[in-house]
């Protein structure tokens, strides 16, 4: 409907005017003075997206429309002309790198093989460390059995520390059950 199309693209000429003075006021208040790009790396990143999300794109409505096809075409031509008079390329230039920096080039199976070798390298050096630990404390345990048999008060030592390790159970049940009932009382 020709009606219709005149309709969307007055808001889509406006939507796009109102976009690109919002991007001049950015680039206007651009902490880093006289750069005509405004940074959104750390927008894409917070939003999680890819660089390519912020790539300008013609709209195909403005392209195929009859009216705008001769002025798009005029301007094109003039703009060719002036940069052969200034012998300047044709190609536009790659003004920004469009590789994604966390592209690391390897297939999936390449990671998960890299994944698995350093999980099963993690996996080891924990296990390594628990065998180390355990082993001292073995020496250690050892190394009590012998002074206690040197000294020969085995059977002693054995039980004084049993007795000990049941007072201060005893000791603390009784320490919990005591403050339980000053917290209780001090509720009501």
């Amino acid at each position: 409907h020709p009606q219709k199309r005149r309709s969307i693209k007055k808001v889509l000429k406006s939507t796009i005017i109102r976009v690109l003075e919002l991007k001049q006021q950015l680039i206007h208040y651009n902490p880093r003075a006289n750069n005509r790009f405004v940074a959104l790396d750390e927008v894409l990143t917070d939003l999680k997206l890819n660089p390519e999300t912020v790539e300008w794109k013609v709209p195909r409505y403005f392209l195929d429309d009859k009216e705008c096809r001769e002025e798009i075409e005029d301007k094109q031509h003039k703009i060719d002309h002036w940069l052969g008079v200034f012998s300047m390329s044709l190609d536009p230039d790659p003004l920004l790198d469009k590789k994604d920096p966390f592209e690391v080039g390897l297939t999936t199976d390449q990671a998960v093989a890299i994944i698995q070798k350093n999980e099963r390298g993690r996996m080891g050096i924990n296990r390594a460390e628990m065998v180390c630990t355990w082993r001292k404390d073995n020496f250690k345990k050892e190394e009590r059995q012998k002074r206690q048999a040197e000294k020969g008060g085995d059977q002693a030592d054995d039980l004084l520390e049993s007795q000990v390790l049941a007072a201060t159970r005893i000791a603390a049940h009784w320490k919990r059950r005591v403050d339980m009932q000053r917290f209780a009382r001090m509720r009501e």
